[in-house]
């Protein structure tokens, strides 16, 4: 049974879950996150869907991942300078215009819904295909973070850049950001594609307080201009700020506020260089009690995204702004969460949020329910609509040809394995699985990054050893 949400003043009230702001403690109680045991029963930690900087909220959604998304402080990219070799090449890879009968190793079909990998070490899942795999070697402490745009990829550290096709890594490049004063990605980390090639681009503290991006460039080790961006000033107490790029890799949504002494939040689209295609917009709060900033990626653009109190505690809210490719506002949504529901978190401070051709969907937990999935529709801005019968079989991470798709993680005391799973959107039908992870040792922590959604095909990376993985794996759906 479908149920529907209205804006604030509708039948439903919701219950506060909490919120919390770094160094000032919590604001309200929150309940225990998914990795403590809390909504939906899943072991671990939950898996990002892109990470950028050292603890990143890249939400798993439709269009990939994010860099430096809500948090207090910041936390620039970590670990040493990237080194290695060219990958060894695709594995598996398809001929031009058609896929492999197998993917890496073995068949096409896996066991279904409920099963892992098969023992010839297949990862497709039931009825789909493996068709492409690359490694770029990375470090496995440096947690570096991908990004596609159109057939290439960008996987980064922070301090060094790698771009890779299908066919293996094509180049790479290191910068001196941790010997630049300054040059700290407070606020954020991302890759971001310009005619002229692949630029890292960074959101760093400006002198005298508020934001500046630097676009470091491909084949160029000189350090880039400041460019000044707008406050407010950053606080370690209350800052809250996300960096999320668009689908296609070729700008950047940048948001900066403050929580509990502010009601107001600034956010605009850059441009591969760092600047601002537009004057920056302000999304007003009904409430200085806001979390979960999130930036959720669309085709040419960005939207934000954040869950905030009322005068009624016992209602919250979630305001959503989306931008065009100009980097004005074309839609605008406020509406009320079901009672006792707030965000569901990808594990890195940001809410699940995903946004398709018809609109948006959220992920959504309480302390004790199963976790949801809320529907919001262009046609209808301010009504949430939540399909009760739909009983996730993991964390909600974006929409396939007709399907929901789901990430769960599966853990043991030494061990984490992760594999992505298809429902109707319908919510009839049988859970199907899409694609499986190796097994990895729990320590260090395996994190699965959710890259794209296209078509029928599902993009992830994950790290094995020293290098990052990089796999597509078809799904046809008819």
């Amino acid at each position: 049974m479908w149920r529907r949400f209205g804006q604030l003043g509708g039948f439903v009230l919701a219950f506060s879950l909490g919120m919390s702001a770094s160094g000032c403690g919590q604001i309200s109680g929150a309940p225990p996150s998914l990795a403590e045991g809390g909504a939906g029963g899943l072991d671990g930690d939950l898996l990002s869907a892109g990470n950028g900087a050292e603890a990143t909220a890249g939400t798993s959604q439709r269009g990939g991942s994010q860099s430096g998304g809500s948090q207090s402080g910041g936390s620039q990219s970590g670990g040493s300078q990237s080194g290695g070799s060219q990958s060894g090449g695709a594995t598996g890879s398809p001929s031009e215009g058609g896929a492999p009968s197998g993917g890496l190793g073995g068949p096409d079909t896996v066991a279904g819904a409920g099963g892992g990998p098969t023992d010839d070490g297949t990862r497709a899942g039931e009825g789909c295909s493996l068709v492409h795999h690359v490694e770029v070697p990375f470090p496995v402490q440096t947690n570096p973070f991908v990004v596609k745009s159109g057939v290439e990829f960008a996987v980064s550290n922070g301090l060094t850049l790698a771009t890779a096709s299908w066919s293996g890594e094509l180049a790479r490049q290191s910068f001196g950001r941790d010997t630049c004063p300054g040059c700290d990605g407070r606020f954020g980390l991302t890759a971001l594609r310009a005619a002229a090639g692949w630029r890292l681009l960074s959101i760093d503290g400006a002198e005298g307080g508020g934001a500046a991006s630097r676009a470091w460039r491909m084949n160029d080790e000189s350090r880039p201009d400041a460019l000044p961006l707008f406050g407010p000033y950053f606080s370690g107490l209350v800052s809250s700020f996300a960096l999320g790029h668009s689908r296609d890799g070729t700008r950047a949504v940048f948001a900066n506020g403050h929580q509990v002494i502010s009601k107001e939040m600034t956010f605009a689209l850059l441009d591969a260089d760092g600047r601002m295609v537009a004057p920056p917009s302000t999304l007003q709060i009904p409430s200085s009690y806001w979390d979960n900033l999130t930036v959720v990626s669309t085709e040419h653009a960005a939207a934000i995204s954040l869950i905030t109190d009322s005068d009624d505690r016992e209602q919250r809210i979630w305001l959503l702004r989306e931008l065009s490719s100009s980097g004005q506002v074309t839609f605008a949504s406020q509406v009320t969460l079901p009672a006792g529901y707030g965000g569901v978190s990808d594990g890195y401070g940001s809410d699940v949020v995903w946004e398709d051709a018809d609109g948006y969907y959220l992920g959504l937990r309480n302390a004790a329910g199963p976790l949801r999935v809320g529907r919001l529709r262009r046609d209808h801005p301010n009504d949430l609509v939540v399909d009760e019968r739909l009983l996730p079989p993991g964390i909600p991470v974006g929409t396939l040809k007709g399907m929901l798709v789901f990430l769960e993680q599966r853990s043991t005391a030494t061990t984490k394995q992760s594999r992505f799973v298809g429902l109707p959107e319908s919510g009839a039908g049988e859970a199907r699985t899409l694609a499986t992870t190796p097994v990895f040792e729990s320590y260090p922590d395996p994190r699965v990054q959710l890259i794209a959604l296209e078509g029928n095909s599902l993009f992830y990376a994950y790290q094995t050893g020293d290098s990052q993985v990089i796999e597509e794996v078809a799904c046809p759906t008819e």
